[in-house]
């Protein structure tokens, strides 16, 4: 992850290894990491597998939580916490406070389409998505 402070300064905050056969996969999917709205965070894409989140420390690229099998993050606007989706044979929602213990489930959705959206507010959180419903 390169942060690009003006035209003529950069830094790196954080590298990861990019392993074999996903390489071709990141071509194919949307990676994109979260600013924190404070600027304190960035929840980034592990790109080893493909399968999860990093939050790192804007200032010194220190990685405070991995969170397994996670993707889509969104921070809330005042930075006090992180909804994001896990994938499994549905996806659900998951929202993590700012003190980065556990995460708790919010729902069960079904099929997703895109990232979850946070409310001007805070208040809400909007997701796209479809649940199949047996006997329809």
């Amino acid at each position: 992850v390169l942060i690009q402070d003006s035209s003529r300064q950069s830094r790196v905050l954080t590298t990861r290894v990019v392993a074999r056969g996903v390489r071709e996969a990141i071509e194919t999917t949307e990676l994109v990491p979260a600013w924190s709205p404070d600027g304190r965070f960035l929840a980034v894409p592990d790109l080893e597998d493909l399968s999860g989140l990093s939050i790192v420390r804007a200032d010194n690229g220190r990685v405070i939580k991995s969170i397994e099998n996670a993707r889509d993050p969104a921070w809330t606007p005042d930075a006090t916490k992180l909804v994001f989706l896990r994938a499994g044979k549905t996806s659900t929602l998951h929202l993590l406070e700012t003190g980065f213990g556990p995460s708790r489930i919010l729902a069960d959705l079904g099929v997703t389409y895109g990232a979850p959206v946070w409310s001007r507010d805070g208040r809400s959180v909007l997701v796209v998505a479809r649940r199949d419903h047996p006997g329809l």
